[in-house]
């Protein structure tokens, strides 16, 4: 006596196995979509964390720019410590988590349009026309669950321009 599930098993033999391979990819599916949830809420962090750093650097190196209109002995080399310090201050230190940071000097144009004067750094003078500083901030935060795909980190930045007005 056949039962009628016996009769159909013959028919079904080439579909074996097919619930372990679509079981295989939901679950690599699955890995990918929480990498993107938890790797990408690690990069809105980054995002915020540089935004923070550029705009701490750009106020201290501007606050140096204006102290040299009002007279005090600073260069470029003290512009350069103040927005370092400040962005170390605010977590982007270069030795520890792949930040790195550049500043130019700045002036006003039209509208909110500023005119690169000159590179920030570790020595020489501040330019006779600069009444500010922008400062650009590079992060690589590293991924955790998008390795699996090949994504190792991110390049995430962030500037900020702060103007003084000559006294």
């Amino acid at each position: 006596m056949k039962f009628p599930w016996q009769s159909r098993s013959n028919e079904r033999s080439g579909e074996r196995g097919q619930a372990l391979a679509v079981f295989a990819g939901g679950l690599v599916a699955l890995l990918i979509a929480t990498g993107f949830v938890l790797d990408g809420g690690i990069v809105f962090v980054a995002r915020r964390d540089a935004q923070n750093s550029a705009d701490m650097g750009a106020l201290a190196g501007t606050r140096v720019v204006a102290e040299y209109y009002k007279g005090a002995s600073v260069n470029g080399a003290d512009v350069f410590a103040a927005i370092d310090k400040a962005v170390e201050d605010n977590g982007c230190t270069v030795s520890g988590d792949s930040c790195d940071w550049t500043a130019d000097y700045v002036r006003p144009t039209t509208g909110y349009q500023t005119a690169v004067v000159g590179t920030v750094s570790n020595s020489g003078d501040i330019p006779s026309t600069a009444q500010g500083v922008s400062v650009f901030v590079d992060r690589e935060p590293g991924t955790n669950f998008l390795r699996i795909i090949g994504q190792d980190d991110w390049d995430v930045g962030a500037d900020a321009t702060a103007i003084t007005a000559r006294i």
